[in-house]
């Protein structure tokens, strides 16, 4: 690759193309704390991209700084050689609790925003996506058999099992007032 190939240059949130067989459903929990987060701390993570801007990784980060108003971003072209990295100059890990916040609320919010969505899951594997690597493969056909339509269904269930500090939460977009569980 060339310099001239690896040039970053800027462009618009508005530009990227969400993936329309995204494998994660998310939650209403995750798209709460990645929301908090951006709100109190700034966007600490990128999203991936592919060649035409659809985006790979990243799909409820880009609907959540979207929805925050955050329009503006920095492409970083690359071949999957190099890692991109980056760096929030107005932190100090060492010093800043943000810093030290963004790096729960990284792995935090991954973890509870994660929902498989069975329908694509299925498609990628008729397509012969190779998912060998990310499952065993009985967990695979726990979740194509329906293991996780009957961990939702206990999930519905215990709807109103919620932390006893959570208080009401009024979503800044649309209104809907929830508690966090």
């Amino acid at each position: 690759m060339t310099i001239e190939e690896n040039k970053v240059r800027k462009g618009k949130i508005a530009d990227l193309i969400p993936d329309t067989h995204n494998g994660n459903k998310g939650t209403e929990r995750g798209r709460y704390m990645l929301e908090a987060s951006v709100r109190r701390n700034g966007v600490g993570r990128g999203v991936l991209a592919d060649k035409h801007g659809r985006l790979i990784g990243g799909n409820k980060t880009h609907e959540v700084v979207g929805a925050l108003g955050i329009e503006d971003v920095i492409i970083v072209p690359t071949y999957g050689d190099t890692l991109v990295v980056t760096q929030r100059m107005d932190l100090d890990l060492e010093e800043d609790a943000i810093a030290r916040e963004l790096a729960w609320a990284d792995n935090r919010v991954q973890e509870v925003s994660y929902t498989p969505d069975i329908e694509n899951l299925q498609i990628d594997i008729d397509a012969g996506v190779e998912l060998d690597p990310y499952w065993t493969p009985g967990e695979l056909t726990d979740l194509v058999e329906g293991k996780q339509e009957e961990e939702e269904q206990e999930e519905r269930d215990r709807d109103g099992e919620r932390c006893p500090n959570s208080k009401p939460v009024e979503c800044p977009h649309c209104g809907q007032t929830f508690i966090p569980e």
